[in-house]
């Protein structure tokens, strides 16, 4: 990581200011979409991390790619819905999802949990397919 901005980030972390046992971690992925740079608006965001048991990965992979492209072409309020696998660590996959509309972008993220690909999502999250509990955090921009 040398870039500018990466630095002062690293000189932060240095200082050690974590809670014990809430470090953040950081990791990289790759997605499967073009990336696009656009302006920061008011939002609700999600990042999730989950870990897939290696035989669940072949439903995991469409199920998830079929969640992602509900999001983006039947959701106006959804802004970002991003996934991609853990360049460190196998069958880890990491998302990020960001909405807009009311109380703060939280009608979008409400919708979203109404889709149908959704609850297609939470039909395999239900078959207990990960060798972990997801993380799941909620966040607002400012």
């Amino acid at each position: 990581m040398a870039s500018p901005h990466f630095a002062v980030w690293q000189a932060f972390v240095d200082t050690k200011p974590w809670v014990e046992g809430h470090e953040p971690v950081v990791d990289f992925y790759f997605g499967e979409h073009e990336a696009v740079k656009t302006e920061a608006v008011p939002a609700f965001c999600l990042n999730v991390d989950v870990c897939v048991k290696p035989e669940n990965r072949a439903e995991f992979v469409p199920t998830i790619s079929n969640n992602k492209a509900g999001a983006d072409n039947a959701e106006p309020l959804c802004l970002q819905y991003v996934w991609g696998e853990s360049t460190t660590s196998p069958d880890s996959f990491h998302f990020h999802e960001e909405y807009t509309g009311a109380d703060g972008g939280k009608e979008g993220f409400d919708f979203h949990t109404k889709a149908p690909h959704f609850l297609a999502w939470e039909k395999f999250a239900a078959t207990s397919p990960f060798t972990k509990e997801p993380a799941v955090y909620f966040f607002r921009t400012i």
